[in-house]
């Protein structure tokens, strides 16, 4: 085993997964900008999704995305495009076959997102066709006001079956300490393993320095650990069907340790 220096990060980026957050709020989509209910997907504000739908559409149909982008950590723009409706598409393209009627006719969608004490969102529609259109913009939304392990559910289910037919009780810490946890674990320290435990340095405390420095947070790293990783970690014991000791944070070692109990 190489050891490594406990300054040294691992990324983790998600490769389907966007995130706009400030503070104890962070809003989590897919790459196209929309979310479905899917895990780890909606708005959170502390460890509840108050949003967990949220999809756009003009006359049923779905608005093409072409170009998606974070601006800031707590911003994101979204621009998308389709014919407008009632408009005649013209002729197939005979030369590549690759140009779309939308590219020539276009009704855009800017879609804009900033997350501060709240969630802002702007919809600006500008019809660039030569002819005038109407149309029913649609926004559709869901709340289920879900925790953070409810919104986990199907993977670690996923999880406790496999363990319950290997009998390996240590795939719960994986589930748990793992890739796949949650989109807030982005960055985190190489995590140390032996048989029934699992222990890492808190991966929390840059991030909050950054944006303790420019006045995003106003709480430290025990606040995050002892009110809101360690309460997900038993959450997420509870789907398992396992359970687990988490210490108290102590700052002066920064250790995050996990166990099973049993």
């Amino acid at each position: 085993m190489i050891d490594r220096p406990d300054d040294l990060v691992r990324l983790r980026p998600w490769e389907d997964l966007v995130v706009v957050s400030h503070g104890r709020i962070v809003l989590a989509t897919d790459r196209d900008g929309s979310f479905d209910g899917g895990p780890n997907r909606g708005l959170f504000v502390h460890q509840t999704r108050l949003l967990s739908r949220h999809r756009c559409s003009v006359d049923g149909l779905p608005p093409k995305p072409v170009a998606l982008s974070n601006v800031t950590q707590d911003s994101w723009t979204g621009y998308y495009v389709l014919l407008p409706p009632g408009a005649d598409p013209g002729e197939k393209d005979q030369g590549s076959g690759h140009m779309e009627p939308a590219s020539e006719q276009t009704l855009e969608l800017l879609l804009t997102r900033t997350v501060s004490g709240f969630l802002r969102e702007d919809l600006a529609l500008t019809n660039f066709s030569p002819r005038p259109t109407a149309f029913e913009l649609a926004i559709e939304l869901d709340a289920d006001f879900a925790d953070q392990g409810e919104t986990m559910r199907p993977v670690l289910e996923r999880m406790r079956g496999i363990m319950e037919g290997s009998g390996e009780r240590d795939i719960a810490l994986e589930a748990i300490c793992g890739w796949s946890t949650c989109h807030h674990q982005l960055v985190i320290t190489p995590t140390h393993k032996e048989p029934g435990k699992r222990w890492f340095l808190s991966p929390f405390k840059t991030a909050l320095d950054a944006g303790t420095r420019i006045g995003q947070f106003d709480f430290d790293e025990a606040y995050v650990v002892d009110e809101y990783y360690t309460p997900r970690v038993h959450g997420f014991a509870k789907i398992l069907g396992v359970e687990v000791e988490v210490p108290p944070f102590d700052p002066a070692t920064r250790v995050i340790s996990i166990s099973l109990v049993g």
